[in-house]
This record gives C-alpha cells, sequence and structure tokens, in this order.
C-alpha cells in the first residue's frame, strides 16, 4: 500500500497538470461542471464513477419527502459514507448551503463525511467530538484548487482510495474539532485579561527587581 507521503507526490503531479481554470470556462451547467470539474477531482483521488460515486442519490426526509444529494461516494458498493453537495464555481460557500448539507448528514444515518463545495474550494465536515449525531458547523479540512501547499495535498491524500479508512478520518476530524473547541475555551478563559495574570507575566530576574515593591519567587520576583 502507498504512503500518505507517496500518494501526495501522485497528486502534486496529477493536480499540476489539470487546467481547472479551464474546465471552470467550459462548465456553462450543471452537466459539464459534473463532467469537466467534479468527477475529475475525484477521480485524481482514485474513484470511479462504476464503482465508487453516483450522482442524484434519492434521500428520504420526514412525511415522505425526497430530496436529491449532487454525489455520494460508496466504497464496495455499499451504502454511501459521503454526501457531497455542489455548488457553481462562481458561488461563495454559504452558512445556508452548511445547513442543507447537515440536513442531508442526519437523514442519512450511515455517513461518515460531508463535503461541500463550488468545485475549486472543498469543504470536508464530520460529527462534533461531543455530539457524534450531528454534523459540524465548520471544516476540519480545506482544499482550495486555487491556493494549496505541499501540507494540503498530504491532508487530502488521506481521501485517496488506496488509505481512505473511514475511522481513521473521524479520528483526524475529532482531534482537529476537539482541539479547537478547547483552543476557543482556553481563549475565553483568559481573555480579557485579569489583573493577576498580567502580574504573573511580568517575571523577571531579582536583578531587574526594585527589592521593596517585588516578591522573592526562588530567584525570579513579580511586581
Amino acid at each position: 500500500m502507498a504512503t500518505i507521503k507517496q500518494i501526495g507526490n501522485l497528486l502534486d503531479k496529477s493536480f499540476s497538470k489539470w487546467d481547472y481554470n479551464k474546465a471552470v470556462k467550459l462548465s456553462e451547467n450543471e452537466s459539464q461542471t459534473r463532467d469537466y470539474l467534479i468527477e475529475p477531482f475525484f477521480n485524481l483521488l482514485g474513484y470511479n464513477k462504476m464503482e465508487h460515486y453516483s450522482h442524484e442519490f434519492s434521500l428520504k426526509f420526514a412525511k415522505g419527502s425526497v430530496k436529491k444529494v449532487d454525489m455520494v461516494i460508496s466504497l464496495n458498493r455499499r451504502t454511501p459514507i459521503m454526501l457531497i453537495e455542489c455548488k457553481k464555481s462562481t458561488s461563495n460557500l454559504t452558512d445556508k448551503n452548511r445547513t442543507q448539507l447537515a440536513e442531508y448528514f442526519h437523514n442519512h444515518k450511515e455517513s461518515k463525511v460531508g463535503i461541500l463545495t463550488n468545485v475549486i474550494v472543498y469543504e470536508f465536515y464530520s460529527v462534533m467530538w461531543n455530539e457524534p449525531k450531528k454534523l459540524s458547523h465548520y471544516p476540519f479540512m480545506v482544499f482550495d484548487l486555487r491556493d494549496f501547499t505541499r501540507a494540503d495535498l498530504e491532508d487530502i491524500a488521506n481521501f485517496h482510495i488506496q488509505v481512505f479508512n473511514p475511522k481513521e478520518i473521524l479520528e483526524i476530524s475529532e482531534e482537529k474539532y476537539f482541539l479547537d473547541d478547547f483552543n476557543n475555551a482556553l481563549t475565553q478563559t483568559l481573555y480579557p485579561v485579569g489583573d493577576e495574570l498580567i502580574k504573573l507575566c511580568l517575571l523577571y530576574t531579582s536583578d531587574a527587581a526594585d527589592e521593596e515593591d517585588s516578591v522573592d519567587l526562588g530567584g525570579r520576583r513579580i511586581i
């Protein structure tokens, strides 16, 4: 099995050869957008239409209503595990689009990953670490065809068919979401900065301290 680094090398070469700007210009309708942009992107990740993905997947909602998911990816011809909602290349991805994807995800319990894209920017979503039945409101990974690094290629390599493992993807997303929540909670706790924290941050050596206005802390003093 290829390593993430090897797949990253492969993707680097493949994306450099793909003239996606030309594909954008030629994509004047939904069918052309699918043929020239969406399918080529997932083909580069090793998926093919006969075995792995399909379009306009019917999803049953409450009260008997049915809605169509633009594209789904399945492994071994089983239940779809990735739901993909596609928008026009001229559109910015919005919270309304994200809500739409979340609704699809909520009504398809077997899904592991949700992808929202305007065929240039790809946002990857999964469940929240503390609410395993709810799709996160922000992506754990973003890939932009206009601006990506080697690190981005290795991130997207985790979705290549050769190494794709739903369990590992969920571990990656859970770690990302948990660390983001932790950092946000820490920031809210520390800011606005209190007087006591400022004093603790103003540690300096005894040589620089005024003996009468400072407290000795084992060789260091604080104001």
